[in-house]
Parts: structure tokens; sequence; C-alpha cells
């Protein structure tokens, strides 16, 4: 059996914030909780988060994934399950038990940042061929989310429905970062009148130096989350 026990993880003490999903939950907000109780063996007490003013109800078994940030260390992960929910007076907890000890996220565990950023983006194949000669247009779009890997964005309807794309993000006074991506899906959004399509992006090419003013972009704007309880 491993060894779950927290005794030498002190950065799992009250008041620690935490950002948790269920596991397996790619898509949609992540939820802000904290530690409320010093963590007892592979026991811990987390404050059960709310969304839209409502406390979310979770039920016992259900696993999650959780994230918090270390000091000059990055981001750190652990995996759970919620044995029990208790209330005690205003304050609403669960009870889980952590399946290992935390560990530091790999690169290929990218943070998902739910942002809003402007874009814009041209295919760089195109099938058919285009009428006239030269570049495809550029088509501009809103991200959903956006990390080291990849982004979500909705658009208009463009181009062909997988290909490979030339995109640019804005961010919000941090500059701009150019990106070469291979769009997996594209799903229709019903957005009143005008169509939208909401693209998945794999990013497969970007310069070191814009790479690296993403990452600290997400990791400032998760930092910011992560103090908001």
């Amino acid at each position: 059996m491993p060894d779950t026990s927290l005794k030498t993880h002190g950065e799992l003490e009250i008041g620690t914030r935490l950002e948790i999903r269920k596991a397996g939950e790619g898509r949609g907000a992540a939820l802000v909780s904290q530690i409320l109780a010093p963590p007892a063996g592979n026991l811990m007490l987390i404050a059960v988060p709310t969304a839209h003013c409502e406390w979310v109800e979770w039920g016992a078994g259900t696993p999650i994934r959780a994230s918090f940030t270390k000091k000059d260390q990055g981001v750190w992960l652990f995996d759970a399950t919620i044995l029990s929910r208790s209330v005690s007076g205003t304050v609403q907890a669960y009870l889980i038990q952590l399946e290992a000890p935390p560990h530091r996220r790999q690169r290929r565990e990218h943070f998902r940042l739910e942002c809003t950023l402007d874009v814009v983006f041209r295919y760089l194949t195109a099938l058919p061929p285009p009428a006239t000669a030269g570049d495809s247009p550029l088509v501009p779009g809103v991200t959903l989310n956006v990390s080291e890997g990849g982004t979500s964005f909705l658009a208009v309807p463009a181009g062909e429905q997988a290909g490979e794309i030339e995109i640019t993000l804005e961010l919000e006074g941090h500059g701009s970062v150019v990106a070469r991506g291979q769009v997996l899906r594209r799903e229709r959004i019903d957005h009143g009148s005008t169509a939208r399509e909401r693209y998945a992006v794999r990013f497969t090419g970007i310069a070191a130096r814009d790479r690296d003013a993403l990452v600290r972009y997400v990791f400032k704007r998760q930092r910011k989350q992560l103090r908001r309880i």
C-alpha cells in the first residue's frame, strides 16, 4: 500500500486555497475551496465550494482533483475522494481522502484558465483552395479558456473543419503571443442570430519567448483566482 500520509506536506495547512473540480472534468470553471482543518493521515477537511451563490453538492464517493500553488514552486496537484459532508453553523465541509501525496504539476498537466481574451486566426491549409491567391483572411474570436498546450475559443465558422491555423492571443495588457495549432474539433453554439462555433485547438508550434509569456500570464491569473474565497 502506498504511503499517503500528509505529515511531510506542511504546505497543506488551514487556509491553504484550493482549486477543485470533479476528476476527469476537462471543461467548465474550477471551483475555489480551502483547507478547514489540519490533515490527519490521508484525511482532510475542506470547504464546500459555491457556484452561483449556491452550495455545490457532490455525493460521497465523488472523485475530485485539487490544485494549489506553492511560493516559487509552481502548481501542485492531488487526487481525492469525497467521504462525507458536514455542517457546523454557517460552515459546510467535505471530508476527503487523498489517494496519494500532492505532486508537482508536470508539463503535460496544463492548467486550463477560464478567461476571455481577444484572438485572431487564419487557416494555413484550405480545402478547397481559395478562389484568389494570398493568405487566408484573418478571423476574430474570443477565448473560453487557454493553457500552455492549447485554447478553446468562439468565432464565426471559417475554413475547413480540421486543419492547421496560426493564432494570435492578446494577453490583456501583457502583449500578444502567436502560435500555430491544430483544430481538433468544432461545435456549433447557439449565439443569438449570429452563427458561432466553438473551436478546440492544440498548439503545435510556439516560440520560446511567447510560450514563456503565456505561462507567466496563466500562472499569474491562476494565483489571483486561488486567492479569492
